[in-house]
């Protein structure tokens, strides 16, 4: 799901959801919709869904043929609100989502662009010297040495990253959980997903079985996906839902906990709803984490550069002294 095109699915899904929740039908919702649709693929997917909506298909099909560009989290929903009757409830429930999906990668993008300008404003000035006392060649020589240096090194760490995620996708999925700070953020927002996609399908009406093995497929983490349909069986032999919870052995002890008091106090969709909610404000508090984190990171390189820079400097010196004793 890009980033880019969030902005457009939001307004989307939340002029969807106030349409149809006010009473107006599928189809005329549709064709509003297509009046105000916007980009390259945006107004083909609706005249799409106008399409089906027309001949009394499900959408839930068109929005699966678009799973790459909505993400599984609303495909899921919209076919569980068809199966429900609770369609305006889980478009509003997606917006929401995506609403804070879109928030945390700006904030996390607001964060970092000071630290990578400053890095990138270091890099140019630094050399500054050589510019004077060499010539502009050798100046850029040395700034697209670094420059080389951190792009270079920034590519090989993406290309690792996508040949591990594609070759070896279980174990990487699962050692990406215990990188320090980061992996709580993951871990977090997996079970974020399968906790607002389970309790929107538990309140829509979908059995808990289904429910809890689709809500699976939402973490876009195939090791806590394994674990979460491993603690299945305990809902298929009827027993407590705090049970498969704890059988998982991924979600926090305070999420157990809130699904416990939900069975006990007979509102379930609310605890869970409760619980997102408590994981999506340790999702914020992390980042607030990684955002202070960040340009510390930047400026330690900074310091080491420097560092070197100086150390270097005053070998040369005192080499060159040397050799004048000498």
């Amino acid at each position: 799901m890009s980033f880019f095109t969030l902005k457009k699915k939001i307004v989307f899904f939340q002029q969807f959801a106030s349409l149809t929740k006010s009473g107006i039908g599928i189809l005329p919702t549709l064709d509003h919709l297509q009046r105000y649709a916007r980009g390259p693929l945006l107004p083909v997917i609706v005249k799409e869904l106008q399409a089906a909506a027309r001949q009394n298909q499900q959408l839930s099909v068109v929005f699966k043929k678009y799973e790459l560009y909505f993400g599984k989290f609303p495909v899921a929903l919209i076919k569980s609100g068809e199966i429900s009757g609770h369609l305006p409830e889980n478009a509003q429930v997606i917006a929401a989502h995506l609403e804070d999906t879109y928030k945390n990668i700006n904030r996390l993008l607001i964060g970092i662009a000071y630290p990578v300008i400053l890095l990138h404003l270091f890099i140019l000035i630094t050399p500054a010297a050589v510019f004077f006392t060499c010539g502009p060649l050798a100046y850029l020589t040395q700034v697209f040495t670094k420059f080389l240096f951190l792009y270079g090194s920034a590519a090989v760490i993406y290309f690792t990253y996508l040949i591990t995620k594609t070759t070896a996708r279980p174990a990487y999925d699962q050692v990406k959980l215990y990188l320090p700070v980061i992996g709580k953020l993951l871990k977090n927002l997996s079970i974020y997903k399968f906790l607002r996609g389970f309790a929107a399908m538990y309140q829509s009406g979908m059995n808990s079985i289904e429910s809890w093995q689709v809500a699976a497929e939402l973490t876009d983490n195939t090791y806590l996906t394994s674990r979460i349909i491993a603690a299945k069986h305990i809902i298929d032999q009827g027993r407590p839902l705090t049970q498969a919870f704890e059988q998982a052995g991924i979600f926090p002890a305070e999420v157990v906990d809130m699904v416990n008091t939900g069975e006990t106090s007979g509102n379930i969709d609310g605890m869970l709803v409760k619980a997102a909610e408590y994981l999506d404000e340790s999702i914020q508090r992390t980042m607030q984490v990684i955002l202070r984190l960040v340009p510390v990171l930047v400026y330690l390189i900074i310091a080491v550069i420097i560092g070197y820079s100086i150390i270097s400097g005053y070998l040369s010196y005192w080499a060159e002294i040397d050799k004048v004793l000498k």
